[in-house]
């Protein structure tokens, strides 16, 4: 009496729910929402819309089924382009930007990865005053709340057309003034190391600019970073043992990682050689453990830990594993 049909049947089985995952995935591609018939709702600025300040903010109603959104700010219209001001990509739906007096066109545009919107288009206009008391300072670089590891920082903000001058300040961890009010008739300074490395110490920082004019002071900017330059300790391995030979194909590594007030992630990789020449597989985690299945051979591994700063640890031993 046979007995196939019961394999063949399995084959089958597998079969079918092999193509049932790939049609879950594809459809999820083919019946991703359409955005080319969505229209984006602006809150502000309105069409037409006049300002003595040179502070703007952009704000509109987010589509949920976009990924991100394009805005694009020219001057003085998208008909007649004299220059392109902003091309950028967001993932949020507000925006802000500082202007010198004229005329100016802004659009916006919904994408995912299957489709977009139509652009909406408004235009706005500038107008010219020595009024700064409502002119934010829109502040580039430290962004607000990164991590930095440069001997040299720069400090760059948006050049307000009415400013005489800038009052620029970085306050400790404390509050007490490292540079206070100094006075400054361009729109960016860049301190070397040398001059800061006594005050400037790892911590944390904030840096703030105010613009000044004979008849009116902005109001005050503020963002916050923190210097650290200590990389973190050495990661400690502790499976697979060093030189250990496995039947299975399934592998877990695990280690303790380098110690780091601003942990950000382990990087776990795996060669060919202990040269470490050819390069067989890579993680990024931020757990200390992780699984996965090797094809048979030998592997070298090791573990670097890395700080939200950019700061990099040593590698950890170099472990040899075999798989049969």
């Amino acid at each position: 009496m046979k007995t196939y049909k019961p394999y063949i049947f399995n084959q089958l089985g597998v079969v079918a729910v092999v193509f049932l995952l790939l049609l879950f995935f594809s459809c999820s591609k083919i019946f991703e929402e359409d955005l080319s018939d969505k229209t984006i709702i602006i809150n502000m600025p309105i069409d037409k819309y006049a300002s003595s300040s040179s502070f703007m903010q952009f704000w509109w109603e987010g589509i949920d089924e976009s990924t991100h959104y394009k805005i694009q700010i020219v001057k003085p219209d998208f008909d007649t382009i004299h220059k392109l001001l902003v091309d950028s990509n967001l993932t949020n739906n507000k925006f802000e930007w500082s202007f010198s007096p004229g005329e100016y066109e802004w659009r916006i545009q919904a994408h995912n990865s299957t489709s977009f919107s139509v652009f909406q288009t408004y235009s706005f206009k500038i107008d010219s005053s020595l009024d700064l008391t409502n002119s934010n300072i829109v502040l580039i670089t430290p962004q607000n709340n990164t991590y930095l590891n440069d001997v040299s920082i720069k400090y760059e903000w948006l050049k307000e057309y009415n400013a005489d001058y800038y009052i620029f300040s970085i306050y400790n961890s404390l509050n007490i003034p490292v540079v206070n009010n100094q006075k400054l008739y361009i729109q960016e300074i860049i301190i070397p190391g040398q001059e800061i490395k006594d005050t400037l110490q790892d911590g944390y920082y904030k840096w703030s600019v105010f613009a000044e004019n004979s008849t009116s002071t902005s109001p005050t900017s503020t963002s916050y970073f923190t210097i650290d330059r200590l990389e973190p300790s050495l990661p400690i391995l502790i499976k697979p043992s060093a030189y250990i030979h496995q039947s299975g194909h399934q592998t877990t590594f695990q280690w303790i990682s380098g110690s780091d007030v601003n942990y950000s992630f382990d990087s776990l990789k795996l060669y060919s050689d202990s040269n470490l020449i050819t390069l067989k597989k890579a993680y990024k985690v931020s757990t200390n453990n992780i699984s996965d299945s090797l094809s048979s051979g030998a592997y070298f591994w090791f573990v670097r830990t890395f700080d939200k700063a950019g700061n990099r640890s040593s590698i950890s031993e170099i472990r040899k594993l075999t798989i049969n």
